[in-house]
């Protein structure tokens, strides 16, 4: 045998594992925690926020034209839900 071959049961707790690493990735409360620790700021400065569904696709944007806010919510077909 080499040193890349395993036995049945080292592929069984190796699968094992990952599923259960993969089950607590996918848990709720475990998409929920942030990735880095928390930090507070008194001032977020951004000219333009968007909000993508999981696709990519453009689902809100929080803008600011002609000086004028702008408050854009979408639905999956892309039409105006304000």
């Amino acid at each position: 045998m080499d040193s890349y071959t395993l036995s049945l049961a080292e592929l069984e707790a190796r699968l094992a594992k990952l599923e259960r690493e993969s089950r607590e990735c996918g848990h709720p409360s475990a998409t929920l925690r942030p990735a880095m620790p928390a930090a507070a700021y008194d001032t977020l400065v951004v000219h333009r926020l968007e909000l993508r569904d999981k696709a990519g696709e453009l689902r809100g944007l929080w803008t600011v034209t002609h000086d004028d806010p702008l408050l854009a919510l979408l639905d999956a077909a892309g039409k105006s839900r304000n």
